[in-house]
This record gives structure tokens, sequence and C-alpha cells, in this order.
């Protein structure tokens, strides 16, 4: 239930708001004052949300993907195999991120997924778009939990198909990215 559940990522859609968080967690809302959980498909934590095309795709642990039309009953599509953490939609296509090196490219109209490979080995948690601009930010691990995060900017300005790796001041994890105003923050 949603007083047991983080949340991770929300959406507005279809006149609904509708958030995922852990444990399969989702609820939904069409004021954003009174919410309604939904019954979980899955014991695997959701990362992110985005409503493309008149559905509510969510992406979480294992290569998990839903689908919703109304985001109140979902459905588990053919997915990944690794863990998928953030989910954008540019130009009708989703980009969705998270184990190192790979790219995930769901199609919106089918559960047709194709991986995409970055070129660079850093485990991407978020990503945004604008501009016709990819941006994918998050780091990589020193070896143990002790030492420090390498962080990782990851772009592209053609679609998905060319990954560059920008310089990131300091080395924190970057955990999330969004734009708005014409810039990524």
């Amino acid at each position: 239930t949603s007083d047991e559940t983080a949340f991770a990522a929300s959406a507005y859609g279809a006149g609904r708001h509708v958030a995922v968080g852990n444990r399969g967690g989702t609820i939904h809302s069409n004021d954003a004052t009174v919410w309604t959980s939904a019954e979980p498909l899955t014991g695997n934590n959701l990362r992110s949300i985005v409503h493309a095309q008149d559905q509510f795709i969510a992406v979480g642990g294992s290569g998990l993907i839903l689908q919703s039309n109304d985001g109140m009953a979902w459905a588990q599509v053919t997915g990944a195999t690794d863990s998928v953490y953030g989910l954008v939609e540019m130009n009708d296509r989703l980009f969705a991120v998270g184990s190192p090196n790979a790219v995930l490219t769901p199609s919106i109209d089918s559960p047709t997924r194709s991986y995409q490979q970055s070129g660079h080995r850093r485990w991407t948690d978020d990503i945004a778009a604008g501009n016709g601009v990819l941006v994918a930010v998050g780091g990589e691990f020193g070896g143990s939990f002790f030492e420090r995060f390498d962080a990782a900017i990851l772009s592209s300005n053609d679609a998905g198909n060319t990954w560059i790796r920008q310089n990131a001041l300091g080395s924190a994890y970057l955990a999330s990215i969004a734009f708005g105003e014409d810039r990524f923050v």
C-alpha cells in the first residue's frame, strides 16, 4: 500500500497523476489531493515513469517495464534483463538508462526493446531530453562503499546513436537531471 511505499517518480497525463516506487507500488490521483493505490504486479522497485502517446510506462529493477493506458491497471511487457533507472521521451521514442554501457530504446507502440551501447562503463540513474539533446547522469563506484564515486555525464545530440562523456565537476554520484527553461540542471 502507499503507506508502506517510498515513491521514486511521478508523471501526469490524460488528466491523471501517477507515482511509482519501491516493491512495485503505484498510486494515482485525478486531483493530486486524494490518492488511490493499485495492486503491485511485482516486488521489484519502480524507478521512473513517463506518459507518452496516451499511455504510462514505468521501469525499474531487473529490467522491469510496466505499461498502463489509465495509470490504474498495469501490464508487464517484455523488457530488458538489467535494471532500468531513468526514462524519458524524445521525438516519439523512449530512452531508458541504468546498467553500465547500455541505453534501452523501447518502442512506444510495441513491446520491442533494443539496447544501444553508450560506449561508457558508467551506471546512469537518470536521463532528460531538451532541444534535441539527451543527457544521462550517474557515475561509477570506486570498488567499495567507502571509495569515492566517479561522476558521469553522458550526452547525445543524435537521438542516442552516439554518446559523449562530458566533464563532471567533483566526484559526487549524480542521481538526477531535469530540463527546463532551456537548460539542463
